[in-house]
């Protein structure tokens, strides 16, 4: 069958199956051959010619279809839920049974689907994660048996154009997020709402989905919701903080976001301003979770809450705690640290596009103002740690395990600093922040040089891989720019280099990663030097010299530090 006809029959089974779903009276067993019929005759039209498929919108309509039948079966399901009176069981257990099996059937289906791209394409580097996901090395000895409109071949460069790379690897990405979709369904509306969910296959998708594309926002939306039917407030602003900062943000991310902070707001109570983290039955970790959305949400406020600085005191403070008792994993201080990065250009952004905003001014400045007093509570952190380690006595090149907890931390927040430099170089105008931020470089400028004189730099390798906060972060639009415009000779090939987590190579030392860490974050602090941050701003004659340069006195050079 051409494609022609293909186009055809799959129109006409389209329109049999919009009747059938516009029918009030939902008969499952009657849609479910019609969309079987759908689904095949969408897949050989995909795969005939992805890049069409792409242009004409093929994929989404197909998966429109589902989402019709998936809300079909939820109000169904709703229904039985809320039936006051007499319950009934067998109905219910039947609806259920239907709708579970129109949830397997279509699993099946778009891992079917996956299959026959990878193995379509197998000179794809960037599907090897999904294919040692799906285990598809048996799939290789059937492909003769599909009539797929090209052979399969390993010669990318040769066969394989780069518009038809890119369709085959957004068509893959389309259906992970639908897998995952399906798996989050599942768990939502079959699971008891009092029972323990299993997110696990969901999440896995999404994930699977992210490392195609990493510059699509979708699955961190999609996490978002997951995050949210937890109760997980802090993951879920990570998450849609995440998504509205990436290359291809979805179209609702900046609505969900306003949304969820506008709910958080909405949540506020006078107890959360309470300054005193003294309690010692208290988890820092839980308390910094469950504020720290909270302080995100007054920055955004249309007014301004004298308690602000409360909070923002108290969420410090809990995060200084968490970190001296060793509390608070690597991963949450990640997502507060990239939370706050995220706020910081989001809220600029905003500010940029509607200056006469009073509500983006405070926005911009709050997040600012806390992005500055963080940074320099995780600076405070490790320069404690290395003067403790003096006092001791102990060996201070030694890594330990809270240098280890901050280090992936300092380093957003070095990436961060470069691109924000200029801004916080200035004289503000405003006599409390401009002591935060004087406070702020000589503390920087202490730490940096606490460091570099315990740190043994010399004969450092440079890393081939990518260490897992640069592979967190890819997709993660500002901060890939700030890269990118820092070093121009590193292409965004650079961003594709082997990820810590792939397979076929040998990882240098883990004291080995931690110093390497160590270097790159004090070659950006030599590079704030070497560029005066001042000559951006000639409009300031007289602005007093950088607090970082003053209070600097370490040779560089004798440590093996070179830009």
């Amino acid at each position: 069958m051409n494609t022609q006809d293909s186009n055809g029959l799959a129109e006409e089974v389209e329109t049999k199956l919009c009747a059938a779903l516009e029918d009030q009276d939902f008969d499952s067993l009657r849609i479910g051959p019609l969309l079987q019929d759908y689904r095949e005759l969408y897949s050989d039209l995909v795969l005939k010619n992805c890049e069409d498929a792409l242009r004409t919108n093929i994929e989404d309509k197909l998966w429109d279809a589902h989402v019709q039948i998936n809300g079909r079966f939820r109000v169904r399901l709703g229904y039985f839920r809320n039936l006051k009176g007499k319950k009934k069981p067998v109905e219910q257990r039947k609806a259920a049974q239907l709708y579970l099996r129109f949830l397997k059937t279509s699993q099946r289906f778009y891992r079917g689907h996956i299959q026959r791209l990878v193995t379509h394409s197998r000179g794809i580097g960037e599907l090897t994660a999904v294919a040692q996901k799906f285990s598809l090395d048996a799939w290789e000895s059937v492909v003769d048996s599909w009539d797929l409109g090209a052979s399969a071949t390993s010669d990318e460069d040769s066969q394989t154009t780069p518009d038809l790379r890119h369709a085959i690897l957004q068509s893959c990405h389309n259906s992970l997020i639908h897998l995952g979709d399906l798996s989050r369904y599942r768990e939502s509306e079959l699971v008891a709402r009092d029972a323990k969910r299993n997110w696990g296959p969901a999440i896995g998708y999404y994930d699977l989905a992210n490392a195609i594309n990493p510059c699509s926002g979708t699955p961190h939306n999609q996490l978002a919701i997951i995050a949210r039917i937890e109760g997980n407030p802090t993951r879920t602003l990570y998450h849609l903080y995440r998504a509205q900062i990436a290359y291809e943000p979805p179209p609702t991310a900046a609505n969900n976001l306003d949304l969820e902070l506008k709910k958080l707001r909405g949540a506020l109570k006078p107890a959360d301003f309470a300054v005193s983290c003294s309690d010692p039955t208290g988890s820092p970790s839980a308390e910094i979770q469950r504020s720290f959305p909270l302080l995100h949400s007054c920055c955004f406020g249309a007014t301004v809450l004298q308690e602000y600085n409360d909070l923002e005191d108290r969420v410090l403070q809990y995060l200084c705690r968490g970190l001296k008792e060793r509390t608070l994993s690597t991963e949450i201080l990640n997502m507060i640290v990239l939370s706050n990065i995220a706020a910081d250009f989001i809220a600029g952004d905003r500010w940029q596009a509607e200056p006469e905003e009073d509500q983006n001014e405070h926005a911009f400045k709050s997040i600012q103002r806390l992005n500055i007093r963080t940074f320099s509570t995780l600076l405070q952190s490790l320069g404690g740690e290395y003067r403790n380690r003096a006092q001791e006595g102990s060996k201070l090149d030694a890594v330990t395990s809270t240098v280890r907890r901050l280090l992936p931390s300092l380093r957003y927040y070095s990436a961060w600093l470069i691109s924000r430099a200029a801004i916080l170089s200035v004289h503000l105008g405003d006599s409390a922040m401009d002591h935060v931020v004087k406070e702020f470089w000589a503390i920087y400028a202490e730490t940096t040089s606490l460091l570099s004189s315990a740190s043994e730099m010399i004969g450092l390798p440079r890393l081939d891989y990518l260490l897992e906060e640069d592979a967190d972060i890819i997709g993660f639009r500002h901060l890939q720019e700030v890269q990118l415009q820092r070093k121009p000779s590193v292409s965004e090939a650079s961003m594709r280099r082997t990820k810590h987590c792939d397979v076929g190579f040998t990882r240098v030392p883990s004291d080995v990663e931690m110093r390497c860490r160590i270097r790159d974050f004090l070659e950006d602090s030599l590079e704030l030097i070497e560029n005066d941050v001042r000559s951006t701003y000639p409009t300031c004659p007289n602005q007093p010299p950088n607090e970082y340069s003053t209070f600097l006195s370490i040779s560089w050079e004798t440590k093996g530090v070179s830009p």
